[in-house]
């Protein structure tokens, strides 16, 4: 059984170490598409429907990934509080 619960800490652990790395990859990535996204935005030729697509397009993704870490750090917390009790190991 605690082999078991071994293997899969061992898992949660990599899986959380590959997430936090695409993570970072993508804040990345995404500090260089906010400079694209203000490139176009302040380009007064550009067009204006482009620059909605480019921010929501923006705006939602990053919406997206802080949901993500924000649930994250509550299911950690509370399988922190659930082993504290006794509930789980």
């Amino acid at each position: 059984m605690q082999k078991d619960q071994d293997f899969q800490d061992q898992v949660k652990a990599i899986r959380s170490e590959a997430f936090n790395g695409i993570l970072g990859s993508l804040s990345g990535i995404a500090q260089r598409a906010l400079g694209v996204l203000n490139n176009v935005v302040n380009d007064p030729d550009a067009d204006i429907n482009s620059k909605i697509r480019a921010s929501n397009y923006v705006l939602n993704h990053l919406r997206g990934m802080r949901k993500e870490i924000e649930v994250e750090a509550k299911v950690d917390e509370l399988e922190s509080v659930l082993r504290g009790s006794g509930f789980i190991s």
